[in-house]
């Protein structure tokens, strides 16, 4: 079982953590770039604490033994601190992103022919664990402090704040940058969790599984797949071209480089197919999280107003 930061963050000892408390004989495994995210948390005020806490654990499983192989933590488990080494590269993560450096751990096992489960905090790393083939394991969090059941006005300040910048958003690449954002919010994950669960409502289970495809960073290829128009991404070829010249139908064709002004007209033509394509990634990345929006609108009603 590969165990994320936050879950680490929480409960120093990730055995205890209540979802696992119950588990024998579970090979648990910290990738080293969660060791970099607590030393990074560990610097900050507000979360120096408790990250120093989970580092003095892992500290002292590590003088155990725990980088060179599995250090028993109780009922028949063990635990192990996994090498920068092992986090390589997969196709459609991007490796600058730690929840992608974390998965890429789980890829890696799996490949082994481990059967790998991923535990974390994290809806959304979970969604894109499962939709490549590797178990998850949600475990709670502490439910945002609320005064008479009510979100925070921080909260509803950054959900509508988040969703204004998906919707002027004027390029795919920043579109879907800023819809990423939107779906980070833990308001947002906490009610897409529930809709996993339960298989419903459909139709934003199918919005949302638009964005596990491609990383936070993809680019226009990319996002013409998941949300482009049929039909392959138009080019603008800014070299001369060739145009092929007849003299009747029963002469040989003669090729020549095109003219100033064909070359003009060509490009402009070309220039305007590519921007009616990212225009129509631009609306079905709004609409989608438009789809998203709404639900969560509808299950949290005055709340959000």
């Amino acid at each position: 079982m590969v165990v994320d930061t936050n879950v680490v963050y929480l409960s120093p000892q990730p055995w205890e953590a209540a979802e696992l408390v119950a588990l024998d004989n579970i090979d648990y495994v910290i990738a080293h770039t969660v060791l970099s995210e607590l030393d990074r948390l560990a610097q900050k005020r507000e979360t120096r604490s408790k990250a120093r806490a989970a580092l003095n654990v892992l500290r002292r499983l590590v003088d155990s033994g725990a980088t060179k192989g599995g250090v028993s933590c109780g009922r028949g488990s063990t635990l192990r601190v996994a090498s920068s080494n092992e986090e390589i590269p997969q196709p459609g993560l991007d490796m600058e992103y730690n929840d992608d450096r974390i998965l890429a751990l789980c890829l890696k096992l799996k490949k082994q022919g481990l059967a790998v489960t991923l535990a974390t905090t994290e809806f959304a790393l979970y969604a894109k664990a499962v939709t490549r083939g590797v178990s998850g394991e949600l475990i709670s969090t502490p439910e945002p402090p609320a005064v008479g059941g009510a979100l925070l006005n921080r909260e509803k300040e950054l959900f509508w704040a988040s969703w204004q910048k998906v919707s002027e958003a004027d390029s795919p690449t920043e579109a879907y940058r800023r819809a990423y954002q939107f779906l980070r919010q833990k308001l947002v994950q906490r009610l897409l969790g529930d809709a996993v669960r339960i298989g419903h409502p459909t139709n934003v289970l199918s919005a949302y599984n638009k964005f596990l495809r491609f990383p936070e960073s993809a680019g226009l290829t990319g996002l013409g797949v998941a949300f482009g128009p049929p039909g392959p991404l138009p080019r603008v070829n800014l070299s001369t071209e060739f145009v092929i010249e007849y003299s009747d139908v029963y002469s040989t064709p003669r090729t020549r480089s095109e003219t100033a002004a064909e070359r003009a007209l060509r490009l402009q033509h070309e220039q305007a197919a590519l921007h009616e394509y990212e225009v129509s990634i631009v609306e079905t990345i709004r609409s989608s999280i438009q789809i998203i929006r709404d639900y969560v609108m509808d299950r949290l009603g005055d709340d959000l107003a």
